[in-house]
């Protein structure tokens, strides 16, 4: 808000939150930060406790949004003056479909989007349904993600595994990103949210 760089934007880049064994079929060749740090602490476990299950905050809030439980993760893509947006609750996406994968077409505050859900990644993420130029209508059949257009099978994040357009990848919305839900109302008050019941 002040200095050189007043007024400027950052640049906003994908995040996704996955399962390490989803993570690591999507990337087998990841690299992975040692747990040789010289600190005594065990990077095995989650560092805080019950707190992804508990009612308990680090931070206390006011005026929580009560629409959906307290720390159920939400994808959310925040509208550009930073007010309100949409968000997509996992518990929703979990039971919106009779499978473990959905995909869901959906109006945004960046326009018209899909996002993949995967149940056993825990993971969701959002795209522009193009890619090489070519608008796509993507759907869920068996154990892929796949268009219409030219049968093309797409993998979770967002990359042609396999038919015509094999090696093309959809562009990741870069505004996207996970959060509890009590952050995500927090700092995008008056979101909108989706649900499978088109609500």
């Amino acid at each position: 808000r002040c200095g050189v760089e007043d007024g400027r934007t950052l640049d906003m880049y994908p995040a996704v939150n996955l399962q390490w064994s989803a993570w690591e079929s999507m990337y087998p060749g990841t690299l992975v930060v040692g747990q040789n740090t010289n600190i005594p602490r065990d990077y095995t476990r989650y560092p805080y406790g019950s707190y992804k299950d508990n009612r308990d905050l680090l931070f206390p809030q006011d005026n929580l949004d009560e629409r959906r439980p307290m720390k159920e993760w939400v994808l959310g893509i925040p509208a550009q003056n930073g007010q309100g947006g949409i968000a997509f609750p996992f518990r929703e996406l979990q039971t919106a479909g009779p499978g473990s994968l959905l995909v869901v077409e959906s109006p945004s505050p960046v326009g018209d989007v899909v996002v993949f859900w995967d149940e056993r990644a825990q993971g969701a993420m959002a795209f522009f349904p193009e890619a090489d130029g070519q608008p796509l209508t993507l759907f869920q059949r068996n154990e892929y993600f796949m268009d219409e257009e030219t049968g093309s099978t797409w993998n979770l994040s967002g990359q042609a595994v396999d038919g015509p357009m094999e090696g093309a990848s959809l562009e990741p919305v870069p505004e996207a990103y996970p959060a509890f839900w009590f952050a995500w109302a927090a700092f995008h008050p008056d979101t909108d949210l989706w649900s499978n019941d088109g609500g």
